[in-house]
């Protein structure tokens, strides 16, 4: 009965880091639109049929007077309880559907992302021809026989790696921009019997080089201790379970920020590292990088920030880690992609007077 009670706590327990989400996603989307009117009320209605359906469920949800001010919307009600509610639990996960949340792909263990969240044609214009235009550059990539600048040799592996600024902007632009004009001859229409030219050559070598210092480390910030299994290129194992993203797939698919082994036998900046890195990716040995019993006693104010539609971080994820820190505040937005601090100050100003407001800057001069 106990294992069954606390399967039971453990599931609820991922319900209400939805829900948490879910409360967070109504709430900012109703402060990005809180410009027009008509479809602000629309949003709000909304929020109250979703909180009454919380209500129905035996749960109490701490409402947000303003819709700017979404803090911690903790779940009330005794926990003990949840073991014996799984009938309310799956009806929650059925209001979450209704609420319209896109369940998160699945992620390879240990970090990685691999999917690039919708088509990146999607929001420009005539999108047939810029799905040919790709697939006519992957066409030629794979032929063989095309270097880079720095004489790394071009694959269409690494094309694909182009999407690893999908979750900044202006980067859909910058790609559509940069395949318009990637042949030589013509004047941004598909001819793939032309050579590649060399302004698109060279954006792709400045935008996918490697940093020797970050990549291989990429993967091993999820290596917390002892493990029970090695890491074992956790992107590159998740990359062959997934036949739309091969190489030979037409329309050619992007991949997101993510280390794949053929990255340290193509790049030369990565060559040193491949010896260490076969060794390290078998390894289940490693210190412990978080305490989490030192960052719940945290006594130091944190305001963070908390991008819904991250495509680099699962806003779930992030939930779950700031529920975990002691004394953290946030604000959660679908108005800002990952870099919203850069892109707007705004986001800095706002954060800025909320830890203002609470007094956690004070004494600071």
């Amino acid at each position: 009965m106990q294992h069954v009670v606390a399967a039971n706590i453990e599931r609820c327990g991922v319900v209400k880091q939805r829900l948490q989400l879910a409360r967070s996603l109504l709430v900012a989307r109703i402060d990005a639109d809180r410009r027009h009117a008509s479809r602000g009320k629309k949003l709000h209605s909304r929020r109250n049929r979703f909180e009454r359906r919380l209500h129905a469920g035996g749960h109490r949800v701490r409402r947000a007077w303003k819709p700017a001010q979404v803090e911690h919307h903790r779940l009330h009600g005794p926990l003990h309880m949840l073991a014996h509610r799984l009938v309310s639990c799956q009806k929650q996960l059925r209001a979450l559907q209704h609420a319209g949340l896109r369940k998160p792909l699945p992620r390879p263990a240990h970090g990685g992302l691999l999917h690039v969240k919708g088509d990146h044609t999607a929001r420009l214009p005539n999108q047939s021809a810029q799905k040919e235009r790709v697939a006519a550059v992957a066409d030629r990539v794979a032929q063989g026989g095309v270097a880079l600048p720095n004489g790394d040799p071009l694959t269409v592996e690494r094309v694909q790696t182009l999407g690893g600024g999908f979750g900044m902007k202006p980067s859909f632009e910058q790609i559509h921009w940069l395949f318009d004009e990637a042949f030589v001859d013509g004047d941004g229409s598909v001819d793939s019997s032309s050579p590649l030219s060399d302004e698109f050559l060279t954006h792709v070598m400045d935008t996918t080089a490697s940093r020797p210092l970050y990549w291989p480390l990429q993967e091993f910030i999820y290596a917390d201790g002892e493990l029970e299994h090695p890491v074992n290129w956790a992107a590159q194992r998740a990359y062959d379970t997934r036949p739309q993203f091969s190489v030979s797939a037409r329309p050619l698919l992007f991949t997101g920020e993510a280390i794949f082994p053929w990255m340290f036998r193509q790049e030369q900046a990565l060559h040193p590292f491949a010896a260490a890195m076969d060794i390290l990716m078998q390894d289940t040995h490693f210190g412990k990088i978080y305490d989490a019993d030192q960052l719940a006693r945290n006594e130091v104010p944190l305001q963070a920030t908390v991008y819904v539609d991250d495509m680099y971080v699962d806003s779930t994820l992030q939930l779950d880690t700031l529920s975990r820190v002691g004394n953290s505040h946030y604000w959660a937005t679908n108005e800002y992609e990952h870099d919203g601090l850069r892109t707007d100050p705004r986001v800095f100003t706002r954060e800025y007077r909320e830890a203002l407001g609470r007094g956690d800057l004070a004494g600071i001069k």
